[in-house]
């Protein structure tokens, strides 16, 4: 094969010899390739340093979202508080306005201490005087030394005016079982014990009055009462405050009689009167 030169120069250029051109415009799209690489090169640095602040933008989203919802609890407790107040307070204004069945007549609202309460009549008594009232026929006849239960069946007087959450029992005084019955736990009751006494005798004859709970506790109230009137009729009262603890609202409470002397001891027109005071509530 013949030697032949290659021409690059333009002086001596023919037509169509192009390598000179080309190696020129290659080198000349090497240079604007090399620039448009710098140029991609600092947009991923400033795409780089967007993600980092992108990031750092969510990590802060994320702990506005966690106090958000912190918040948005605290906001339903705040609900829920603001319900049960707003519920009382209807409560209140029912019972103000007079629009409400649980309304009882000569009660009043007491509050439960959370937002809420109940219409009530704490307060209430009931009387009761048994069916013999004379010594011709006595309620019972009491032998020396023997403590018997004070009867009152209440035939001659049975009158309640009772608070309104008596429940079921329905009286202060149970008729049958002889026995005060509480309400509930923690109320407080005024007592007063009325009868007569006659046909007794002895050197300082004496009734021991006692009001037994049963239980562990057993008498709680025990008065004695002297007989001064040489066997003649004698009245007698006893009054005592009391307060009802689980075993007395679980037992009730019953009223003894002991009598000290000579022979017996005629018991007649008895009588109780027993007054709630006050309900618990704390």
């Amino acid at each position: 094969m013949a030697k032949q030169d290659i021409i690059i120069g333009t002086q001596d250029a023919k037509a169509g010899d192009t390598l000179y051109t080309a190696f020129t415009k290659t080198e000349a799209n090497f240079t604007e390739l090399y620039a448009k690489d710098v140029v991609i090169e600092a947009n991923i640095d400033l795409v780089e340093a967007d993600i980092v602040v992108l990031e750092a933008d969510v990590l802060a989203a994320e702990g506005n979202i966690t106090t958000l919802q912190t918040d948005v609890d605290a906001a339903e407790v705040n609900i829920g508080t603001l319900q049960t107040d707003v519920t009382g307070l209807d409560t209140r204004l029912k019972v103000v306005e007079g629009d409400t069945p649980v309304a009882v007549a000569g009660g009043m609202f007491v509050s439960d201490g959370l937002g809420g309460g109940e219409f009530i009549r704490v307060q209430g008594w009931s009387q009761n005087t048994d069916t013999n009232t004379t010594v011709i026929t006595p309620t019972q006849t009491i032998a020396t030394g023997t403590r018997a239960l004070w009867i009152n069946d209440g035939g001659s007087l049975d009158l309640d005016k009772l608070p309104s959450d008596i429940g079921v029992a329905g009286h202060l005084w149970d008729k049958v079982a002889n026995k005060i019955v509480p309400i509930s736990a923690f109320d407080t009751y005024n007592v007063r014990v009325t009868f007569k006494a006659e046909d007794y005798a002895g050197t300082d004859p004496d009734l021991k009055l006692e009001l037994d709970i049963g239980g562990t506790l057993g008498v709680i109230v025990s008065h004695t009462i002297p007989l001064l009137k040489g066997g003649a009729e004698q009245s007698i009262t006893v009054s005592f405050p009391v307060f009802s603890g689980s075993t007395f609202v679980t037992n009730g409470g019953s009223i003894y009689l002991t009598f000290t002397g000579t022979g017996s001891c005629k018991i007649f027109d008895s009588s109780i009167l027993i007054i709630r005071e006050s309900k618990n509530y704390v």
